[in-house]
């Protein structure tokens, strides 16, 4: 299943198609996701405002030993409810987040391989969203979801938030499966909407790590393969913000 697979999957949760209960793949089931992430070591970090890292740890802990992404989302989610009992309300196959003007939003799980099921992952009050895990038959993603007016913005991977709040980045890595999107891309944070300043599709490495030096520099760590499966040579990058926009070189 290649990326264009992953462009129809999202107009397909945009669309809002009939819903059907998921199953887990856990002890064999099947009509579930079969994205296999085994593992905590292949989630990205995740830089929660204020930078809390152990938090970080706390959760990326819920996810050892768990084989796939969808398993570790569903157990982060079954961790977090009960700190958001006002904000997010799971009832069976639907997740619901009460919105601020009186609404909202529903988000309903699909099932087979077409299918989209959706775990909360966190609601972030100081930049007005919900955080939702969207996983596919093969890859996963997330939506940042305005705790006003309920508009989405799909994400490739966890947002890393610079310390100004004002910007998030995403690196996403896949340079083998290709289930998800192996690029970087820089949303800025406005009233009401998120706006994308900055995107790289890439081809022949593959991004990681990432951390905010500064309101205008990113560090990354570039991985280009070296022939044997899961091997790469590292070069550390800079992502910096000039009077031009973003420029992405060698430290």
């Amino acid at each position: 299943m290649k990326r264009k697979t992953l462009i129809f999957f999202l107009l397909v949760s945009l669309a809002g198609l009939s819903a059907a209960n998921p199953q887990d793949r856990t002890g064999g089931a099947t009509g579930g996701p079969s994205q296999e992430k085994a593992g905590a070591n292949n989630f990205s970090p995740y830089v929660l405002p204020p930078d809390d890292r152990r938090e970080t740890a706390r959760l990326n802990d819920l996810c050892k030993g768990l084989l796939n992404s969808y398993e570790c989302a569903q157990a982060i989610e079954r961790a977090q409810l009960p700190r958001y009992p006002q904000q997010a309300v799971r009832q069976k196959d639907k997740l619901k987040l009460p919105l601020k003007n009186g609404k909202a939003v529903v988000l309903k799980n699909t099932a087979g391989v077409s299918g989209i099921h959706y775990c909360f992952r966190d609601y972030l009050p100081n930049l007005g969203y919900f955080l939702i895990h969207m996983q596919l038959w093969e890859g996963d993603g997330y939506f940042m979801i305005n705790d006003q007016s309920g508009a989405r913005q799909f994400i490739h991977d966890l947002p890393i938030l610079s310390p100004d709040k004002q910007r998030l980045v995403t690196i996403s890595m896949d340079l083998e499966a290709q289930y998800n999107p192996n690029a970087i891309q820089i949303w800025r944070l406005t009233p009401g909407k998120m706006v994308r300043e900055w995107s790289l599709d890439i081809k022949g490495w593959g991004p990681a790590g990432g951390a905010w030096v500064n309101n205008d520099t990113i560090t990354l760590t570039k991985k280009i393969p070296k022939g044997d499966p899961g091997s790469y040579m590292e070069v550390t990058m800079v992502l910096k913000k000039g009077p031009d926009g973003w420029k992405l070189m060698e430290k």
